[in-house]
């Protein structure tokens, strides 16, 4: 009986941690100040065409561990024909495209090892899966997480042009009311 109850809350716990981890980088975050000054101060911005950039601007660990992934997936993953880069966002945002990269890598082998851990769990509770059922969550799980980035990237940027466009118009606006008002001639 015991046996049971604590495979239950083991499951439960590895199951809610899961949905945990998914639903926060679903959501957006809190952007640190260090992080919102750099990207006020200008920046050189390169070219669409160069893959590597320069260091990360912030000194997170993750943000560190992001890049280096980035940098190598570059190598091996810049020409592949599944992986396709929202450059015009990415440079709006001013993120490097070795970060984006690293995010996509790291969350797809976030989803290919979920299922395995829950094998594990599932196999000591004393519970058995067929291996096809984990094999084929872990790739389409994978292949979901390698999109999240792609995805939170292109809300970002549209945030960030709808703010643009909004900051353009009250500009115009004050500027035809003080023209309105005769100030400003010539």
């Amino acid at each position: 009986m015991s046996t049971g109850l604590t495979a239950a809350v083991v499951l439960g716990a590895t199951g809610g941690l899961g949905v945990t981890l998914i639903v926060r980088e679903l959501l957006p975050s809190v952007p640190q100040l260090a992080s919102a000054l750099d990207r006020l101060a200008p920046a050189r911005v390169g070219s669409g065409t160069a893959l590597l950039e320069e260091e990360p601007g912030e000194d997170t660990s993750t943000a560190e561990l992001e890049y280096r992934v980035g940098v190598w997936a570059q190598c091996y993953l810049a020409d592949a024909p599944f992986v396709s880069l929202p450059t015009k966002e990415l440079r709006l945002l001013r993120i490097p495209v070795a970060r984006h990269l690293g995010q996509k890598v790291l969350m797809a082998v976030l989803g290919l090892l979920f299922p395995a851990v829950f094998v594990v769990l599932t196999t000591a509770a004393g519970y058995a899966l067929p291996i096809a059922l984990p094999a084929v969550a872990a790739l389409v799980l994978a292949a979901v997480l390698f999109l999240v980035p792609d995805i939170e990237i292109r809300r970002k940027a549209a945030a960030a042009r709808d703010e643009f466009a909004r900051a353009t118009s009250a500009y115009l606006d004050l500027t035809a009311i003080e023209r309105a008002a005769g100030d400003g001639d010539f």
